[in-house]
């Protein structure tokens, strides 16, 4: 998955820009399989979703990061896009750098929950 914008706000919290790279490089292998499953589950029901995890960088530094999606249908009718709303818990005091995308990993997911959109959720969950 390669986010094609994310909002400046997210980069001054993280102190990395993750627009334009592969969210999936960064996250162990059961981490990447879990989302992917997820990231799917939101295209082809559509429905919304939610989801806590855990970044850490190799400071050793942690922060909580929630995200809220929903599918966006393109021109051909099919789901190919998705916006979401972030939320990244800030440290105290907030460190000068959190790291580079290659030093930050999802060490964990805490909660996953989808959103019925009008057409239900997956039937699976």
């Amino acid at each position: 998955m390669i986010p094609t914008v994310i909002g400046s706000a997210i980069d001054e919290v993280l102190h990395a820009s993750f627009t334009g790279i592969n969210l999936f490089d960064f996250l162990p292998e059961e981490i990447a399989v879990r989302l992917d499953a997820y990231y799917s589950n939101i295209t082809d029901t559509p429905c919304g979703g939610y989801v806590e995890r855990t970044l850490a960088s190799d400071s050793g530094l942690l922060k909580g990061y929630q995200t809220t999606l929903f599918p966006l249908v393109g021109a051909e009718g099919k789901v190919d896009r998705l916006i979401g709303i972030v939320s990244v818990m800030k440290t105290d005091p907030l460190m000068d750098h959190f790291g580079k995308p290659r030093d930050v990993q999802t060490v964990a997911i805490t909660k996953e929950e989808y959103i019925d959109i009008g057409f239900g959720i997956p039937a699976s969950v």
